[in-house]
């Protein structure tokens, strides 16, 4: 079995733990994607364990399965779950106890924060010892207010954040996600924050010790390579970038142009101007410019080198991304979930 770029991918059969991204992964929006069921139920029958992370604040768990379950996935319970909620509110218990936390979210969100034990308040409050922003889909201006005062009175609060995701996928295209939210907010009051579900190895490293399982049996599989393969790395395990959601491929002419008119191809290059972020660039799109054109410098490298011109094209103005790291390679590329 080989994986797009002819990678053996026989270690597969090994891992034990396979830590599976959801949205663009495993569904899209409310299609659940053929080769979804297939996958789950051989992971089960050599005896491994699926758990399923997201940086999706905006649901609470029970909303996660619930949904599954509409999309045929009928087994699933709460414990094949593991959510940038979850990892927020282990971080926030473990640092601030029952003191008092700000907190913008959904309704869910909130909910799942004090059903956790968590001290919180939506309101703007002078004794709040953090400030905690999820991805907000309920989010209007009184609230964006009320996080800008916390930022702006408090400017040595700490500020936490539940995912850096530009976007988050539907069927349609995308809508603005935590982290653009949270660069809105930078722009305003000039804090940025400590970012807690993927890239982070955090969401990672707990759910293998939640697990029990070694690091050397587990796979982390997503379709973002800035976010859901980022985290794989950044903890030290096998990654799988799951090509299944293709919005765009390469080119097979000799100029194409993205509908959104920011990104360029022609036989003169590459051009990706400052309108908008690099992650919105498909993966398979993004795997393919890897394999031709880049290499990351290092793993904390701000800067992109330019590996390969011999089909005579040439890479330009890719200095407006401004975090190159979601380019790091996955060890693995495949089109569609499947093991053997």
């Amino acid at each position: 079995m080989k994986d797009l770029m002819n990678n053996d991918l026989s270690i597969l059969k090994e891992k034990k733990l396979y830590l599976l991204d959801m949205d663009g992964t495993i569904y899209l929006g409310n299609q659940l994607f053929p080769c979804t069921l297939p996958f789950l139920n051989r992971i089960k029958e050599k005896g491994g364990r699926y758990l399923f992370i997201t940086n999706n604040s905006s649901k609470s768990v029970t909303s996660y399965v619930d949904k599954l379950h509409s999309l045929g996935i009928e087994d699933v319970t709460e414990k094949d779950f593991f959510t940038s909620s979850q990892a927020s509110e282990r971080l926030m218990k473990e640092k601030f106890g029952n003191s008092l936390l700000y907190v913008q979210g959904t309704v869910s969100f909130v909910k799942e924060l004090k059903e956790f034990g968590l001290n919180v308040t939506e309101e703007y409050d002078d004794n709040a010892k953090a400030v905690l922003v999820g991805f907000d889909s309920e989010l209007n201006m009184e609230k964006m207010i009320k996080t800008c005062k916390m930022l702006t009175f408090h400017p040595d609060i700490p500020y936490f954040a539940t995912n850096p995701d530009w976007v988050c996928p539907t069927e349609w295209g995308y809508i603005p996600d935590c982290g653009s939210m949270c660069f809105s907010y930078e722009k305003a009051t000039g804090r940025m924050p400590e970012f807690i579900g993927k890239p982070s190895s955090r969401m990672i490293d707990l759910a293998v010790k939640m697990t029990g399982y070694r690091k050397e049996d587990t796979v982390v599989i997503g379709d973002r390579l800035y976010t859901d393969i980022a985290s794989g790395n950044h903890a030290g395990v096998t990654t799988i970038c799951v090509l299944s959601v293709i919005l765009v491929s390469p080119p097979s002419t000799t100029s194409w142009k993205r509908s959104s008119g920011s990104l360029y191809w022609s036989k003169q290059g590459i051009s990706l101007l400052d309108k908008e972020p690099l992650p919105l660039i498909n993966a398979k799109l993004s795997a393919w410019l890897i394999t031709n054109f880049f290499t990351l410098a290092s793993p904390n490298s701000n800067s992109l080198q330019h590996t390969s011109t011999s089909k005579g094209y040439s890479v330009t103005s890719l200095n407006t991304l401004r975090n190159p790291a979601f380019l790091c390679n996955s060890s693995f590329f495949i089109k569609t979930l499947r093991l053997k």
